[in-house]
């Protein structure tokens, strides 16, 4: 899309150079913006992806490289701001929606938002997807963790959050409430993103399966 589309950019974070990074969404380039100079610079990244609404969020990578959390493109992004080089890790045969992987049968609003754990990883919130994403930036690798046993459907959860006991929330945007006949009375006012977590992410690592 033109630089003078609407949504260009959605979401950005401070590369570990202190540049801003702007995840772009309409727009065909990263935007970088210099707080000390007051200077933008685009990155053109046309030659590798097109599509509107490609990313939504970023997230710094421990390695000061940022991370656009996926949203219709079929892969993560990664911006690295010391050489300004720009990659892109395909996620298509692994992602899935209703149990048919992204390369069968291409689907948007896969992920909505991300954050980084305390092991390095960076969690992407699941949207429509039928799992949590999860993405080393030093290994550039994508892990899986499938959640449609536990919870099923589109319009899952928005934005992420890491708890001070290191567990990441996801805050639910059309994810069930709880009900009684759902979750034990234990858990009845536990909200669906905390039982996600509590069934999921503390085991997310030695379910993960890199690609």
């Amino acid at each position: 899309s033109d630089v003078c589309s609407s949504d260009l950019f959605v979401g950005g974070a401070v590369a570990g150079n202190g540049l801003v990074v702007l995840a772009p969404a309409y727009a065909d380039h990263v935007g970088v913006f210099n707080v000390s100079s007051l200077s933008v610079e685009l990155v053109d990244i046309s030659a590798t992806i097109t599509i509107d609404s490609k990313f939504i969020g970023a997230v710094t990578a421990p390695n000061g490289k940022v991370v656009f959390v996926p949203r219709n493109a079929d892969g993560v992004g990664m911006y690295d701001a010391n050489t300004s080089a720009f990659t892109y890790h395909d996620i298509s045969s692994t992602v899935t929606k209703n149990g048919v992987p992204d390369s069968t049968s291409s689907f948007n609003d896969k992920f909505f938002s991300g954050c980084l754990a305390p092991d390095g990883l960076v969690v992407l919130a699941p949207y429509d997807a039928d799992g949590i994403g999860l993405f080393n930036a030093d290994t550039e690798t994508f892990a899986w963790v499938d959640i449609s046993a536990t919870l099923s459907g589109s319009i899952k959860f928005r934005a992420t959050t890491l708890a001070p006991n290191g567990l990441v929330v996801f805050s639910p945007r059309g994810a069930p409430r709880p009900s009684p006949d759902r979750f034990p009375s234990a858990t009845r006012l536990r909200p669906p993103s905390m039982r996600v977590a509590d069934t999921v992410l503390l085991s997310a690592r030695s379910q993960r399966t890199a690609t």
